[in-house]
């Protein structure tokens, strides 16, 4: 026989071919998926032997476990890697540092890295996260990732992470089919063709059930455990009892523990030439398939299990690996390790980012316990665990099942806190606001040191959102009372964020957002700082400071991309988006909001259907049906006022762009009567905005842009719009103030951003003043006869710009302001398809466009 290699060559070849990219530093990911026992290791392995001499073999095996081991794929390889990532990993560091040392790790040795990872169907949640990192990174890594798994038992976990890897340009997917009837004849040239076609179609082509038949066995045996274990029972007693043991401790087995147990190994020779066990790292061994390891599982009597599982439990030491511990315990039914070792299993998966497992941890723990109070504490955890792992609907039902434990009031009180969160993120605001309203009346009855924070800490950031900042205020110093007090700096980091973010809300000020965010950097809370610099640049943008809020954007989510913080990612790509849309900038604004639009995860988010329909209104576009709807409900159901006013917002300019928009703008008059103190900027947005559309005169709040139109100072508003670079808002209010110079003004802008209806009203109103206005670019046969489809303006601006001149010399040569030439530049730009001035002017001298013009 040839080792099982029969009709794998495509396969092996695709293999071949990924390892040649690696040694071209062009890392690849390759999965490689089939039914167990199709031959997917003995593929991969064949690689290995291939390039042994070429590269460095990193192995790693998932179990089947109820505890796995936080980046369990990593500290397999953990043995071949450097000594500092080594340490690293076994003393649990931070994960996203860990990543980085392996990538640098893998960059600088001096072969290719050939890593194989075994059974990915049981591989831990950071271990699919470590995956997810690696794969987007492979470009310029000389490494090949294979990993195996089998297709016929993948759970909601690894389906997402295929998902995610569907279009990732550097991953391939292999599948390994079963094996034809010819297969058996080229296995065994000496079986007889009625005799292989037999074989064939009792193992239905899977190479491993068929190698072992063809290795002699009983033709009684009709499954491949049977199989197997009639293997087994041939052999000596003590190599059967030794293969128990194996399959108890897991795969891989410590030759050391193993003598504990079985003093002598005896049998162990007995089971590697049978073809049962192989050796794996030195002083390891490990079954030759996962299936044999099944096989003896399937038939192990419950109390011979429990038995060894004891004996392995009373072996590992205070130091052991707690998940390792747990798997034992709960073999051994020993409740209260159970409870003592889950927890600590638990925070190492929380300290690894996996918090699903960190979930199933503190489910056993709670289960293993009996005192209500301690159990209601670990289920507080657990819900928010769940909810760190976006299973919302879990979370709420473990926290609800928990409401008729007896438990202490501070327990019930976190447990309230928890449910209050996890409403608000499921856009059930009166649920929430109930669930927090009585987590606060509750903790008022406890003394003021031992209250939890997390009510405090929710209510702040629950006002914050409202623009309440008074009570953002009052509960915000309570949390952080309450957080300092604890030690908790994390928290306290985040508090200092919400109250900062209040700060910049209302007066602008972003100097104690910026130290909140450094200081969450400092201790390592990244996540809140990802959270600062969201809010960072949401509330630059809403003061019209738009260039420093695309600045804090962009910073903000190259840190989200370098940590694959996929759902800050979301929030950051809405405030960006938005800050697009201001600019005038309307393609570019639909295609980040449409990121959104299509991932599943985000369809709750308020935001992106509203900011594609205006941008899609305010270029004379349809707006697709439902699109606002979806807004105007996620405005209703969020605690977030800004989403739910610029809902309403977009609905009236978007009808008030069509013909009609009296019902919205009552409906926005409604909200800004029901605008609460600490809500004045946001008074002023809906009272300009009506006032822009036609509407009624509200009153403002605050002074500043939007106070000034809702006033009727449509000049003062225009300019100061203008120094924001708002520059559709610009041209709005220019249009009310009416004269022929502002709609002249207007039509320049509207016309370089491509704002086709609102520069058709300014159109009428100038043929009504007897003003014949300028043809209409972006239409025009100007525009359709220049090669790079430039307006006359844009290719005036461009022949300036071929000079060297700046954009304030251009301005002023032209007679316009230079924020007008700025956009006048970015659509060259764009047009063109170029990044820079100096790659517009070499595409404009190879189209010939400069001297056309």
């Amino acid at each position: 026989m040839s080792g099982g290699l029969v009709e794998r060559e495509t396969q092996l070849s695709s293999l071949r071919e990924a390892f040649g990219c690696a040694e071209r530093q062009q890392g690849r990911l390759v999965l490689l998926a089939g039914e167990p026992g199709a031959g997917k290791t003995v593929l991969a392995e064949a690689l290995a032997a291939e390039v042994s001499g070429r590269a460095r073999v990193l192995r790693s095996v998932s179990q089947d476990t109820t505890s796995p081991i936080p980046l369990g794929i990593l500290r397999d390889a953990a043995i071949q890697l450097g000594d500092e990532l080594r340490a690293a990993v076994r003393a649990g560091g931070e994960r996203h540092d860990i990543f980085e040392q392996l990538l640098a790790e893998v960059g600088s040795h001096r072969t290719p890295t050939l890593w194989l990872v075994d059974d990915l169907q049981w591989a831990d949640e950071a271990s699919l996260d470590l995956l997810r990192f690696i794969a987007r990174r492979l470009l310029g890594l000389p490494i090949v990732v294979v990993c195996t798994y089998r297709d016929t038992e993948v759970g909601p976990a690894l389906r997402a992470l295929l998902g995610e890897l569907a279009t990732v340009r550097d991953v391939r997917r292999l599948q390994v089919p079963p094996l034809s009837a010819t297969a058996v004849t080229l296995l065994a040239p000496d079986v007889q063709p009625e005799q292989a076609k037999a074989l064939h179609a009792r193992s239905g082509g899977n190479a491993f059930f068929l190698s072992e038949l063809l290795r002699g066995a009983n033709d009684g045996y009709s499954g491949v455990h049977d199989l197997v274990l009639g293997r087994i029972g041939r052999l000596g007693s003590s190599a059967g009892e030794l293969v128990e043991v194996v399959a108890v401790v897991g795969d891989p087995a410590a030759l050391a523990l193993l003598a504990q147990l079985r003093p002598g190994v005896d049998g162990l020779d007995e089971l590697v030439a049978a073809g049962l066990l192989v050796e794996r790292d030195p002083g390891q061994v490990g079954f030759r398939h996962d299936i044999v390891r099944e096989a003896v599982l399937s038939v192990l009597a419950p109390h011979r299990r429990a038995e060894l599982h004891r004996r392995l439990l009373g072996l590992l030491g205070p130091d052991a690996e707690p998940a390792v511990v747990v798997r034992h315990a709960v073999g051994a039914g020993d409740r209260a390790a159970v409870a003592q070792w889950a927890v600590l299993a638990a925070e190492r998966s929380a300290a690894a980012g996996a918090h699903g497992n960190e979930a199933e941890m503190l489910a056993l723990a709670a289960a293993s316990i009996d005192d209500d109070d301690t159990k209601a504490r670990l289920i507080c955890r657990q819900g928010v665990a769940l909810s760190h792992a976006s299973d919302l609907d879990a979370a709420l039902g473990v926290l609800e099942a928990a409401e008729s434990w007896r438990c202490e009031p501070a327990t019930e009180v976190e447990r309230l806190a928890a449910l209050a969160r996890i409403h608000g993120l499921r856009l059930n605001g009166d649920r929430a606001r109930e669930c927090l309203d009585l987590a606060l009346l509750r903790a008022e009855q406890i003394p003021l040191l031992e209250r939890p924070f997390a009510p405090y800490a929710a209510a702040a950031g629950l006002a914050m959102l409202r623009r309440d900042r008074p009570s953002a205020e009052r509960f915000g110093q309570t949390a952080l009372e309450l957080a300092h007090a604890r030690g908790d700096e994390v928290a306290c980091a985040d508090v200092r964020v919400t109250l900062a973010s209040v700060g910049l809300n209302d007066t602008g000020d972003a100097g104690p957002l910026e130290k909140a965010a450094e200081e969450a950097h400092a201790i390592g809370a990244h996540r809140v700082e990802l959270r600062a610099r969201n809010n960072l640049g949401s509330g630059l943008s809403t003061h019209g400071r738009l260039a420093e809020a695309l600045a804090a954007l962009d910073r903000a989510v190259l840190l989200c991309a370098r940590r694959d913080e996929d759902e800050v990612l979301g929030r950051l790509t809405v405030s960006r988006a938005m800050t697009l849309l201001e600019l005038g900038r309307y393609d570019e604004a639909i295609n980040t909001a449409r990121q959104l639009l299509a991932d599943p995860r985000q369809e709750w988010r308020g935001g992106p259907a509203g900011i594609t329909a205006c941008a899609l209104a305010r270029m004379g576009q349809p707006v697709p049906e439902g699109l606002l709807e979806t807004e105007l409900r996620n405005g209703r159901e969020t605690a977030d006022m800004v989403v739910h006013t610029m809902g309403l917002v977009t609905a009236a300019e978007v009808a008030w762009l069509g013909g009609d928009a009296h019902d919205e703008l009552v409906q926005l008059a409604a909200l800004h009567a029901g605008m609460i103190e600490g809500q004045g900027w946001l008074k002023s947005v809906a009272a300009g905005w009506s006032a822009m559309l036609g509407g009624v005169r509200l009153q403002p709040g605050l002074e500043g842009m939007f106070a000034f139109a809702a006033i009727g100072d449509f000049s003062a508003a225009a300019g100061a719009f203008a120094a924001a670079g708002m520059v559709y808002q610009q041209s709005l209010c220019l249009y009310r103030e009416g004269s022929v110079v502002s709609l002249e003004a207007a039509l320049e802008i509207l016309t370089g951003i491509g704002a086709v209806p609102l520069a058709d009203r300014v159109r009428a109103a100038l043929r009504e003043r007897g003003v014949t206005p300028r043809r209409r670019r972006g239409a025009g046969l100007a525009t359709q006869a220049h090669p790079a489809g430039l307006t006359a303006r844009e290719a005036d601006v461009l022949r300036l710009l071929a000079t060297g001149l700046r954009n304030a010399d251009i301005a002023e040569q032209l007679v316009v302001s230079q924020r007008t030439v700025d956009h006048h530049v970015s659509s060259v730009l764009r047009k063109l398809g170029v990044q820079s001035r100096v790659g517009a002017v070499r595409a404009a001298t190879a189209l010939g466009v400069i001297e056309q013009t």
